[in-house]
């Protein structure tokens, strides 16, 4: 199955300020700077940022209102984690509210593992935690496709009870792909390499 045949574009595509956000974040001597003047071109992660950087965690002294400050108190992979789940919730948040059950439980599940992936890189001694949880976060987007290409279909494929091999095998029978196949597809299609 091809994106044509799948429709991907009636997913939203990355916004192009994370999608250059994503791009400073892996460039070895990236500068706050220039962070700061890509985030100031995102009103809602801006907001994220000011509201996270200024939560009882990480405020010191006082309120701290400019964003390079910001950026500098929650560090490079706090920023970036903040900017990758921004762009896939604006993914899941593109839904009718007729789906709005079956794309919490995707998100939630995607969450979760995003969290559970950082914390076992993290005991493990996995030298990027950041990548492992954008793994997790990611891992059921192809299930996304799929739903908005078959509502009817896959909300029954969702909540099933099985084993993924079990799930899989179904979407094969069903849709000829499986929703880790639809996921590579995706990812593979967005410019953040």
């Amino acid at each position: 199955m091809t994106l044509e045949e799948l429709h991907i574009e009636k997913l939203p595509s990355v916004p192009q300020v994370l999608v250059e956000l994503l791009r400073l974040c892996h460039l070895p001597d990236v500068e706050f700077d220039d962070l700061s003047r890509v985030i100031e071109q995102e009103p809602s992660l801006s907001a994220k940022i000011l509201h996270l950087a200024n939560s009882p965690c990480y405020r010191q002294w006082s309120e701290v209102k400019h964003l390079r400050r910001l950026i500098v108190v929650l560090g490079f992979d706090s920023v970036k984690q903040i900017a990758v789940t921004s762009a896939i919730h604006q993914v899941f948040s593109s839904f009718s509210s007729k789906e709005a059950a079956f794309v919490v439980s995707i998100w939630v599940r995607s969450l979760l593992c995003a969290h559970i992936a950082q914390d076992l890189a993290r005991l493990t001694g996995y030298p990027s935690e950041d990548e492992s949880y954008l793994a997790g976060l990611l891992h059921r987007i192809g299930q996304l496709v799929l739903l908005q290409n078959f509502p009817e279909k896959y909300q029954d494929i969702l909540f099933m009870d099985d084993s993924d091999s079990v799930i899989e095998h179904v979407e094969r029978a069903l849709f000829e792909v499986s929703y880790c196949d639809v996921g590579a597809i995706l990812i593979r299609s967005w410019p953040i390499h």
